[in-house]
């Protein structure tokens, strides 16, 4: 992993490439900079969001790490491909079902009127979604990943009853073989001719 060569980076890019961990190495440190320098500008943010945002970037790096170990290490192979596109897809499903959900549960404190009793805990409440979102997702990914390297690895059984297109294939190359066999050897099999009846007559005796 380089850290300020970005020309071996690229030589290496440009040749067999980078493996598996390092790849992981560069995700993490990505995601793990950007957390921080989030969590840095959130001085005047109360006790609730910071802790959150602390949770967060804790869950982020157990995500990848787990991520990496359900796809089998080092012996693993696309590695980023798998983690980025279902975690996008995970990420997603979990914030619409959020989002619907605070939407119900807003209408349904208004109408029962405990919306002023919930507006002090409003920081506690968020902070608790964030963290229950964020542990189902990064235990949701590592599963996934590991669902598809699992069918990766797994052999795969071949037919073992043939389509009645390769049944037919098979029987008219075995009639072509035999056809073949004949005429290279004939008068290996031989029809028998009928016995030809005797032209001659018996000669009767005169009295």
């Amino acid at each position: 992993m380089y850290w300020f060569h970005l020309g071996k980076l690229k030589e290496e890019l440009a040749g067999p490439g980078i493996p598996e961990k390092d790849r992981k190495n560069y995700l993490l440190a990505l995601m793990l900079t950007y957390s921080a320098m989030n969590l840095l500008g959130m001085r005047e943010a109360g006790f609730w969001e910071i802790s959150a945002g602390i949770v967060e970037v804790i869950l982020m790096a157990v995500s990848v790490l787990l991520a990496w170990k359900s796809n089998g290490k080092s012996s693993g192979r696309d590695f980023l491909d798998r983690y980025l596109s279902i975690l996008w897809v995970v990420y997603l499903r979990v914030l619409i079902v959020v989002q619907v959900l605070g939407i119900f549960g807003m209408l349904v404190t208004q109408l029962t009127g405990f919306s002023g009793m919930l507006e002090d805990y409003v920081a506690e409440i968020n902070a608790a979604i964030n963290v229950l979102a964020g542990l189902y997702v990064t235990f949701a990914v590592a599963k996934h990943v590991g669902q598809v390297h699992a069918v990766e690895s797994s052999p795969r059984e071949p037919d073992a009853v043939p389509t009645a297109q390769t049944a037919e294939r098979l029987e008219k190359f075995v009639e072509t073989v035999v056809k073949r066999e004949l005429a290279a050897a004939p008068g290996v099999i031989r029809t028998r001719r009928p016995a030809r009846r005797s032209s001659i007559r018996p000669v009767r005796r005169r009295r």
